[in-house]
């Protein structure tokens, strides 16, 4: 795209990459330095900024157009004509749209012309001879210039049966320019709104993020809870343990009393068969008593493990509250003070089968 500079009137810019292949289609492309391009408007002295070669095709090339004498091989006009394509929809390059002539070559003033800009720029041209005479012979679909006043008239041909270039091009180019503006005014309201829910979304991520960290900081409440209370757990485990070590003691210091008994009942062979078998009654009775109390006191240890096991699990993994019957992450400590509480009937009921075994046996010697 063309744009007028703003320190001469008589310089454009062009971009370097079109320029080069403006160049390149003329079969004129300098790589340093000043070199020459001829276009539809005469002689183009291109002065380039920087060394325009490969890897420097992004910068800026300043151009300036003047009006020279201009002397073309007419065979090299033809070639140039023939070889030179335009792309549908694209900008045709300045040397194949250089009109042509009857005699092969024009002379023009050596006065520098006013600036005139391309036909195929951005701007549309008012046709020169609907702007100066009030009438073309060419209707307003097939003109290539424009049938209004665009503020910019375009040069008269250069000769009587030269091709005018640009009216209808120029229609259709702004009919683009007027969908691209209705296109960027869609896509400026869709912007709005993208911004409008962006705003809602985050005012919705902040409500989302201090309800998030007000129920981080309860869980970090719960968490401590539970920490004491495991805590607690640990020292009841521990009184557990120490009871339940008691408890081995004196069922060995029973066992050794058995024993004591087993060898009285041999030295006092003398007692009666009846009492002798009402004393190995209640001594079975005792002793079956006993173990039924071992095996309550080991499967009460199970049962303290197991949930001692689904507390830690529940603390560490599990984010339920606590049920209606005891079920969550507090039921682990109900059912552990249920246990303790059967323990401790379970010593009263050892401690009372003591208390009845040594009343027999003082009683059976006492009879004997």
């Amino acid at each position: 795209m063309h744009q007028r500079s703003g320190m001469f009137n008589d310089w454009y810019q062009l971009d370097s990459l079109q320029w080069l292949q403006e160049a390149r289609a003329c079969g004129t492309c300098p790589v340093e330095g000043r070199g020459r391009v001829v276009g539809r408007h005469g002689v183009l002295i291109l002065i380039p900024t920087h060394t325009t070669d490969d890897e420097d095709l992004q910068r800026t090339i300043n151009i300036t157009w003047r009006r020279a004498v201009t002397r073309r091989d007419s065979t090299r006009s033809s070639l140039s004509n023939k070889n030179v394509t335009s792309p549908k929809g694209d900008v045709t390059p300045f040397c194949a749209q250089t009109p042509s002539s009857s005699t092969g070559s024009t002379i023009i003033g050596s006065q520098i012309a006013p600036p005139v800009a391309p036909k195929d720029f951005r701007v549309p041209l008012t046709c020169f001879f609907w702007y100066h005479t009030g009438s073309c012979k060419k209707p307003d679909n097939k003109c290539l210039y424009a049938h209004y006043h665009t503020g910019t008239v375009a040069e008269p041909p250069i000769s009587i049966n030269g091709k005018a270039m640009g009216g209808t091009r120029a229609k259709n180019m702004l009919g683009n320019i007027s969908q691209r503006e209705e296109e960027l005014s869609i896509r400026s309201t869709e912007i709005h709104d993208g911004e409008q829910r962006l705003i809602a979304a985050r005012a919705n991520l902040e409500e989302r993020l201090n309800a998030l960290a007000a129920r981080e900081k309860h869980i970090q409440q719960r968490e401590e809870a539970i920490q004491q209370r495991e805590d607690t757990v640990q020292q009841r485990e521990q009184t557990i343990q120490q009871r339940e070590q008691t408890l081995q003691q004196r069922t060995q210091a029973i066992q050794q009393r058995e024993h004591n008994n087993h060898s009285r009942e041999q030295a006092f062979a003398v007692f009666e068969e009846a009492m002798l078998r009402q004393l190995e009654a209640s001594y079975t009775n005792i002793t079956s008593t006993v173990s039924q109390m071992r095996r309550a006191v080991s499967n009460a240890q199970n049962i303290l493990t197991n949930r001692r096991h689904q507390v830690l699990y529940h603390e560490n993994f599990s984010n339920s509250l606590q049920g209606t019957f005891g079920q969550g992450r507090y039921g682990g400590s109900i059912a552990i003070d249920g246990a303790i509480g059967a323990l401790g009937g379970l010593d009263q009921m050892l401690l009372q089968g003591e208390i009845n075994l040594h009343a027999q046996i003082h009683n059976a010697i006492k009879r004997q």
